[in-house]
């Protein structure tokens, strides 16, 4: 054979590779990418919901009522992180005890409605991109057709979470008179030891919820953000034995509280040490038995392991005409890997702030796989709008409508 024929065979060869390598490529992490645009009939909806992503590919859910509200959480986590839900589900079923299973049947009949309308929404996902060939690529990769989605899954989820959340996670809150706005400032990082990516942000608006911030993939809930009226962030553990579906249940109740004393009485006992401040200029801490409503003159802290609480509470006592910024400077630069942080002015939520460690999506071929991971080792969070007419250039608008 000539040294030309070799080449040509080379380069034929090459051509080739690069071709089927696209195609994998292509079909293993751009065909399961989330359907983000366009109006559908969809079977599963009450009424009429909407899924509106700005341009970090943050979702807010809007709908008329609460199994929309869930189901729709539960659809549009698992678009974005159904690989990620996947392994933590694994891991939180390794550590499954008696006692778990014994909580699900002490469910109250909200919590119930909850958990199983989210886990009718991520089933609705799973169903869809197996009937289209468009799993993951990391589960298609990994050989596994994921199980259908249980409400005991949810719940062996926070269960790991509030038996192993580090310690390293802190919030604080600002009083009045140390703000610019004179009303309070909140101001939280929370880590996770769940894998990469981690929290996943979000948005739920619909029956009496209204709320954005960070949750935990595979939890219908917020665990650290705010509503109209309150900011919160719940962390840290009260030890192996605690009952997930109380916790669980507080995270639900707390998403429509409007009083940070009541929030915290809601916490009494339970399983999260909490964090909150309220529009009133009312801060408030629980953690297991005991809970404190402070003077509107002193600030909030919770958590911060090495001495990093004790040197947040000092500098709040100090400060005066507190803005977004200096509660950022406050935190500092992350001290974990995966985690959220969170940044509210109660006096105006849609100035509110946020960032996680990698991004919206685990999808590789994504935008949002990782784009925020910049901002979180340098310490830096993007706008957050609260309103739905400050979300300003969105990245995709989805419509449903009850088929």
């Amino acid at each position: 054979m000539t040294a030309a024929r070799i080449l040509r065979a080379l380069a034929v060869g090459m051509g080739l590779a690069t071709a089927t390598a696209s195609l994998t490529w292509g079909l293993l992490f751009y065909r399961p990418l989330p359907t983000i645009d366009g109006h559908y009939r969809f079977l599963g909806l009450h009424e009429r919901g909407e899924v509106v992503r700005d341009v970090h590919g943050i979702p807010r859910i809007y709908t008329r009522d609460l199994h929309d509200l869930f189901f729709l959480q539960g659809y549009v986590t698992a678009q974005d992180r159904l690989a990620q839900m996947q392994a933590m589900r694994a891991a939180a079923r390794s550590e499954l005890s008696p006692e778990l299973e014994r909580s699900l049947d002490r469910r109250i009949p909200a919590l119930h409605d909850a958990l199983d309308a989210y886990a009718d929404g991520v089933n609705k996902l799973v169903s869809q991109h197996s009937e289209a060939r468009a799993l993951p690529g990391d589960l298609v990769l990994a050989g596994r057709r994921p199980e259908p989605w249980r409400p005991i899954d949810s719940l062996a989820i926070v269960a790991a979470y509030v038996e192993r959340t580090p310690r390293t996670s802190v919030c604080a809150s600002a009083p009045p008179g140390a703000t610019l706005k004179g009303r309070p400032m909140f101001a939280a990082d929370l880590y996770t030891d769940a894998p990469a990516p981690g929290f996943y942000e979000i948005g739920l608006d619909g029956g009496g919820v209204r709320a954005v911030g960070a949750s935990l993939p595979g939890v219908p809930a917020v665990v650290g953000g705010h509503n109209a009226w309150i900011a919160w962030a719940t962390m840290s553990s009260a030890g192996p034995g605690t009952d997930p579906a109380s916790t669980l249940h507080d995270l639900v109740r707390a998403m429509a509280a409007r009083d940070a004393g009541q929030m915290a009485e809601t916490f009494r006992g339970g399983a999260v040490a909490t964090c909150i401040a309220d529009l009133a200029g009312r801060s408030a801490a629980a953690d297991r038995d005991e809970v404190a409503v402070l003077p509107p003159d002193r600030p909030a802290v919770i958590g911060g392991a090495g001495g990093r609480g004790a040197a947040i509470r000092e500098k709040l006592e100090q400060a005066r005409g507190i803005d977004l910024e200096a509660m950022r400077a406050l935190l500092g630069r992350p001290v974990a890997r995966v985690g959220a942080r969170i940044l509210v002015d109660l006096a105006d939520v849609d100035t509110s702030r946020s960032a996680v460690s990698h991004g919206a999506s685990a999808h590789r071929a994504s935008p949002h796989f990782d784009d925020q991971a910049p901002l979180w080792e340098l310490g830096q969070a993007h706008r957050l709008p609260f309103t739905r007419g400050a979300i300003g250039r969105t990245d995709g608008e989805l419509v449903l409508r009850a088929r």
